[in-house]
């Protein structure tokens, strides 16, 4: 699996000027390639709401969206998700507005 905008655990170097593939520990599924094994290899549902974060003020349901419970499952499953971070800088999340995220000015 591959995608943009992720989690990697410990935070890159953004200034760098390319930053390659990184391990994810969380992936949005809006822009994620994936491949047919992962389906055939999970149980159905592939996505699909929780509520077993603990609460806090900003989910104090503790609410888990369909996007971080298919990569955990995926990840418990033995797949190891990737981030491409240079691509996340060239895409954006579309909805009322489109959200993207802007690439850090590099260090001199």
């Amino acid at each position: 699996m591959v995608g943009a905008a992720a989690g990697t655990g410990t935070p890159p170097d953004f200034t760098k000027p390319h930053l390659g593939l990184a391990s994810a520990v969380w992936l949005g599924t809006d822009l994620l390639l994936i491949k047919a094994a992962v389906f055939t290899r999970l149980k159905p549902p592939w996505f699909f709401e929780s509520y077993d974060l603990p609460p806090t003020d900003d989910n104090p349901e503790g609410m888990m969206g369909e996007d971080l419970n298919f990569i955990r499952c995926a990840i418990a499953a033995g797949f190891k998700p990737t981030v491409d971070l240079d691509l996340t800088f060239e895409v954006g999340h579309v909805g009322e507005h489109v959200f993207k995220v802007p690439r850090p000015a590099a260090k001199n």
